[in-house]
């Protein structure tokens, strides 16, 4: 019986193994490059610094949803936008709820520019992005993906805790 479940297990174990090996070959025509979101959290913190505001809190799990959303928009499982913002927000406040979270907003952006300091000019152009960077928010996370054609999607989360 034991012997039954170890090798279940250790066979699931494999599956999990190759199934990620597999989920990383078949998406090599996309890139996720952790250090440019925080270059791009750089910018978004020496603009609100500048504008007397606080500098924004970095979230992983943040992050986590953001690259995910910008994954699904570059993969065209969902069309370029806000599609399910809900759902993600509701993830969010989800996993936040001990720290009281008071509001949830989104930026997207889709280019073919893969230059960070351009795609935070994008959103501080638009004044409905712009309103989110300046927003009454303290956490963000940040998600970048380039497609195989070389279009740069990215979403930016905002999550004001209370008390932070």
């Amino acid at each position: 019986m034991k012997l039954n479940l170890l090798i279940k297990i250790s066979f699931l174990s494999w599956v999990i193994f190759f199934n990620n090996v597999f989920a990383t070959t078949n998406q090599q025509s996309f890139s996720l490059n952790a250090r440019d979101p925080l270059k791009i959290l750089n910018q978004i913190n020496q603009y609100r610094t500048k504008h007397g505001l606080s500098p924004l809190y970095h979230g992983k799990y943040l992050s986590e949803i953001a690259a995910a959303h910008s994954r699904d928009m570059a993969e065209l499982k969902i069309p370029f936008g806000h599609k399910g913002f809900d759902k993600r927000s509701q993830e969010i406040f989800s996993e936040y709820k001990f720290y009281r979270p008071q509001a949830f907003a989104e930026n997207v952006v889709m280019n073919y520019c893969d230059d960070d300091k351009k795609i935070v000019e994008l959103w501080l152009a638009s004044s409905s992005h712009r309103k989110n960077i300046e927003g009454d928010y303290n956490w963000t996370g940040i998600g970048k993906i380039i497609d195989k054609n070389g279009m740069v999607y990215v979403t930016q989360v905002f999550l004001k805790i209370k008390g932070h």
